[in-house]
């Protein structure tokens, strides 16, 4: 009788533990999944350096994927790093964001030189980037600036030896 109670108990808080961590493991796939990455941009899209204003097209952008189940609609994001803010806007027809799909933008001029300026100042190889979606909610994530970088350091190099 004894063995019984313990089995039937035991069945119950399995039926329980798993219902729970199913709707646990749902719960977390219905989240959004961003991966960041720092690209250089196609030339036809960027705008002769002669030419350029502040919101001209530069050669540096950003291509955010969406490896979650469902589809985000992004109404825009910035790069932080310490007291850095460098907000970044999303063009209207990129806005949302396809399961398993991307999407590449492109950053102006005036976002490229306030990135290049913290990078300067704080020599940093990585910042967070904070999305900021259609509804309020946020996502959080790393982006590594590889190519602000490099140019940095250069322009710091070369400011050392003069």
């Amino acid at each position: 009788m004894l063995e019984w109670v313990v089995s039937s108990i035991t069945s119950v808080l399995c039926v329980i533990l798993g219902f729970l961590l199913d709707r646990w493991l749902a719960n977390r796939e219905k989240k959004p999944k961003l991966v960041f990455s720092m690209c250089s941009t196609p030339s036809d899209m960027v705008d002769a350096y002669e030419t350029r204003t502040k919101y001209s097209n530069t050669e540096y952008s950003i291509e955010i994927f969406n490896v979650g189940q469902q589809p985000v609609i992004i109404d825009s994001f910035e790069l932080l790093y310490k007291n850095m803010t460098v907000t970044c806007t999303v063009p209207d027809e990129d806005r949302i964001v396809a399961p398993y799909k991307n999407i590449q933008i492109v950053l102006n001029q005036q976002e490229a030189d306030s990135l290049l300026y913290w990078c300067k100042k704080y020599d940093f190889d990585k910042c967070s980037v904070r999305v900021y979606f259609m509804g309020g909610k946020t996502f959080t994530s790393t982006l590594e600036v590889p190519l602000i970088h490099i140019r940095a350091e250069f322009a710091r190099n070369i400011e050392d030896t003069n």
